[in-house]
């Protein structure tokens, strides 16, 4: 049995249409889901609310909650939730049996195709509130990107989301503008993988839903249990063993990953297949996202369809509910296997029972089949939609010139790539080792010796008058060299124990005079040659590369420095984009340099 509630569009409730029959709800694994029921045009609760009206009246945007009570419950609890999204209705002659509305809408997950992620700072107006181009994640579980989505959302919209649950672990990354989040949760779990599901209007997340109850919990077709019948099908023509993924780039610059499964290759044979995430600009996002793709298609699809009932052995939700591992057995058919339970419908009939079928998956979820067609080769297309870039154009910069260095002052360039630079593909570096060269040649020959000197000098006096004396001097140290005589000359002194007339005695003070007119002169020749013209001397080599003050040369392949010339080294994963970027050539000696860089990538034009 199951009642059926009707909610306002925030989600309050409004009434419990007792008049409502045939309620029935379909959850899948992963996915929206959907629901429905009929309820008589004729009904109060129909006239009351204006079930038939177009908006803004009608119940269009409602949320209806569907609430069971199994044949072994004892209480209704709420299983389901969609929006109202669909309204039928068709009369004829016959109006008492044909005047039935049906009502139907999909699971509120389908609620998160409304939000998209808008990039930071934006009004929802004006584009120059935009503070940055992304809103990007990197290094943080599928469920944590979801749970900031919805919360940065918020704002906007009413019904509130909220996100009790948020147990994933897989580390992943998303850049982010203008995305639906809808589709952020589908490449989330794809990538993850994990599990992530609407209860009412709580997203929950998980690594892996349910559990594997196959030891204690058996689904089988034989007398007093649950399995009324089955439809079996295997489908082999979808697998793929070896997937290719490819990233941003164009041509041998994009980025790839490959993901392959021995055991399929060698069940199988080797099955390739092409996944276009050509908006994946994340390395190891887009591993993530090929080993997530080959999971789901590496082996046979195989899909089981159950008629079932509750019975004392098995029942539905006290025993197993959705993602659940249970054994499937089917004694007449040889069967007996461990299945997933990926979705179930739920129908309230006129019969005294309801009617339930199980939709059990060994491999994957019928979601993840819609989802991933047309994703991998030989199918064309893809459904991967985040991190779609905005309006722009190729974006190529070059940078080239020569310059002479030495080991003190490197060759050096300095690089600014602009912020609006969305992706930078790669920079390219070369360079050539060349002689110093100079256009003016500058050389000294030689000096001569001394010939003579000035200087001022003092003595100590031990003689109360002044006496006429002179010096002998010489050109070089001490005594030797040539002996020249000084021209005549006195000291005077400054003693304050002596007058005029005073004689010196021994044992008196004796004061150092200044000398007085005693000079001698010399003179330096230097012969010094410059020559206008190229003058060339050592080649550069044994060349480190510092990009932005850190040693690259080893991570180039250039030991312990360059000796030869270089072609297109690839420098752009040390580069940042929006900043100043310095790259120092260093040789070991005197040299010169011609260095080329050539940047290349995608820049924003709106």
């Amino acid at each position: 049995m199951i009642k059926v509630e009707l909610h306002d569009r925030a989600n309050n409730l409004v009434k419990v249409l007792s008049g409502a029959r045939h309620a029935a709800y379909h959850p899948v694994l992963n996915s929206d889901g959907s629901g429905s029921f009929e309820i008589h045009r004729a009904d109060a609760d129909t006239i009351a609310l204006g079930i038939l009206q177009q908006p803004p009246g009608g119940i269009v945007g409602c949320i209806v909650h569907l609430l069971r009570k199994g044949q072994y419950e004892q209480a209704f609890t709420d299983r389901f939730s969609f929006v109202v999204e669909a309204i039928g209705f068709g009369m004829d002659q016959n109006e008492e049996q044909s005047a039935w509305i049906t009502v139907a809408g999909r699971g509120t997950l389908s609620l998160l195709a409304d939000r998209i992620s808008w990039p930071p700072g934006f009004d929802g107006v004006n584009a120059s509130s935009i503070t940055s181009q992304w809103q990007i994640y990197a290094g943080v579980s599928g469920g944590a990107i979801m749970d900031s989505e919805l919360d940065r959302s918020a704002g906007r919209f009413t019904p509130a989301i909220t996100h009790s649950v948020q147990t994933s672990s897989i580390l992943q990354a998303a850049k982010l503008r203008f995305d639906n989040l809808r589709l952020l949760h589908d490449a989330l779990v794809q990538s993850g993988p994990m599990d992530a599901q609407m209860f009412g209007l709580d997203y929950q997340c998980v690594d892996v839903r349910g559990t594997d109850k196959s030891a204690n919990v058996k689904v089988q077709l034989s007398a007093q249990d649950s399995l009324l019948g089955l439809q079996l099908a295997a489908d082999a023509s979808a697998v793929k063993n070896w997937i290719v993924a490819q990233g941003t780039g164009e041509g041998i610059n994009s980025k790839l990953a490959v993901a392959t499964d021995a055991p399929s290759v060698a069940a199988l044979r080797r099955r390739e297949g092409f996944l276009d995430a050509r908006s994946v600009d994340v390395q190891t996002q887009l591993a993530l996202t090929a080993a997530g793709s080959l999971a789901q298609f590496k082996a046979v699809d195989q899909r089981i369809t159950t008629k079932f009932t509750d019975s004392p052995a098995t029942q539905l939700y006290r025993d197993f509910d959705l993602g659940d591992f249970v054994t499937l057995a089917a004694v007449p058919l040889g069967i007996s296997q461990k299945v997933r339970l990926v979705g179930y419908t739920i129908a309230d009939t006129d019969a005294e029972v309801e009617d339930v079928s199980l939709d059990l998956n060994s491999i994957r979820t019928e979601y993840l089949i819609k989802l991933l067609q047309g994703v991998v080769a030989p199918a064309v297309g893809s459904l991967s939609v985040l991190n779609r870039l905005p309006q722009g154009s190729a974006w190529n910069d070059t940078f080239s010139y020569d310059d002479s260095c030495t080991p003190v002052y490197p060759f050096h360039f300095i690089v600014f790539i602009p912020s609006n630079v969305l992706q930078l593909n790669y920079g390219k570096l070369s360079f050539f080792l060349e002689a110093f060269r100079s256009y003016n040649d500058f050389t000294v020959t030689g000096t001569q010796g001394e010939t003579g000197h000035s200087h001022g000098h003092g003595h100590d006096m031990q003689n109360a008058g002044q006496l006429q004396h002179n010096h002998t001097e010489h050109t070089g140290a001490g005594t030797s060299g040539a002996a020249s005589a000084g021209t005549a000359h006195t000291h005077g002194y400054n003693d304050p124990n002596l007058v005029a007339t005073s004689v010196w005695m021994p044992g008196d003070p004796v004061s150092t005079g200044t000398d007085g007119t005693g000079s001698s002169g010399h003179s330096h020749s230097i012969n010094a040659l410059s020559v206008v013209g190229i003058y060339e001397s050592t080649v550069a080599t044994g060349v480190t590369v510092k990009i932005n003050g850190i040693d690259r040369t080893v991570a180039l392949g250039g030991g312990t420095g360059f000796t030869t010339n270089q072609i297109e080294l690839e420098v752009g994963q040390w580069l940042t984009v929006g900043a100043e970027n310095t790259i120092d050539l260093t040789p070991s000696g005197l040299g010169r340099i011609l260095g080329h860089l050539r940047l290349t990538g995608y820049i924003q034009s709106a």
